[in-house]
């Protein structure tokens, strides 16, 4: 019997999946491990399994494939113009959305993005990036709010106007009074030897409520980061490139790219005497 109409883009949209699920048996060995130290730590996976991966409610299996595919296209896009120079800003925009680890070091949030085994310059790390990004959509969707899926679908249906107010800084991040002024409040108190109880506990407090409000100021949400990719990609970047106003940097960036052209044609392999010929 032939597949209905239904059926077959439910087909389409998992082989379009960014990679297979990992066997239950992972699962199973992450909740003995976890279980072994404690019943806090299993509580705590949880908690955060629930915050990173049960967004996107409403969010079908077909549209989160479609934003997916939307979201590699500007990605591309922005390569296209701009070559590896765009690749690199759309890496550090999406490796910076990191979460918290016990190591030194910062995995970023995006498994996709966290298993690139390429860094800026490396050969094949544009192509890498390329590959990876659709996954980013994917996660972001996984851990959005309903104001963010209304937002990322304005996102993709946006007009020049409304795009550009997904600039760096175009969206404020916080309602409160800025970080500094608590913070300069809590250096003055808290440099200071011998303080009062009072005059202690104030410091403290005004050092963590402004840290608090520092860290919402900077922590850019997924769907803001796809956001200003967006605005990179179908508002900034040309075709017919903007002179760079820097001399400096533009004499550096000829230079780096003659450079690249040179060693791409050394890499080029000699003709054969007969093709030659």
């Amino acid at each position: 019997m032939p597949p209905s109409r239904k059926s077959a883009p439910t087909r389409r949209s998992r082989r379009l999946r960014a990679a297979p699920p990992p066997p239950s048996s992972e699962w199973t060995a992450l909740g003995a491990e976890l279980a072994e130290l404690g019943p806090h730590r299993v509580f705590l996976a949880l908690h955060v399994a629930r915050a990173a991966a049960t967004g996107g409610v409403g969010v079908s299996i077909e549209e989160e494939d479609q934003l997916a595919v939307w979201f590699a296209a500007v990605v591309r896009l922005a390569i296209t113009r701009a070559g590896e120079l765009a690749a690199v800003a759309i890496w550090y925009v999406l490796v910076g959305d990191f979460m918290r680890s016990p190591t030194a070091l910062r995995p970023a949030r995006c498994p996709s993005i966290a298993e690139l085994a390429v860094l800026p310059g490396d050969r094949d790390f544009v192509t890498a990036l390329e590959a990876a990004a659709p996954g980013y959509m994917r996660t972001a969707i996984a851990g959005a709010s309903t104001d963010e899926i209304a937002m990322l679908r304005a996102i993709v249906r946006a007009d020049a106007a409304t795009l550009d107010g997904f600039r760096p800084w175009g969206i404020p991040l916080v309602d409160d009074h800025r970080s500094y002024e608590d913070l300069e409040t809590a250096r003055a108190t808290l440099i200071r030897r011998n303080l009062s109880n009072v005059a202690a506990c104030r410091g403290v407090e005004a050092w963590a409520r402004g840290s608090g409000i520092a860290t919402a100021e900077h922590s850019i949400p997924p769907v803001l980061r796809i956001g200003a990719i967006a605005w990179l990609a179908l508002m900034t970047l040309r075709e017919d490139e903007i002179p760079d106003p820097d001399p400096v940097r533009a004499r550096l960036l000829a230079i780096l790219r003659s450079q690249k052209e040179m060693s791409e044609s050394d890499m080029t392999p000699p003709l054969s005497v007969e093709h030659a010929a």
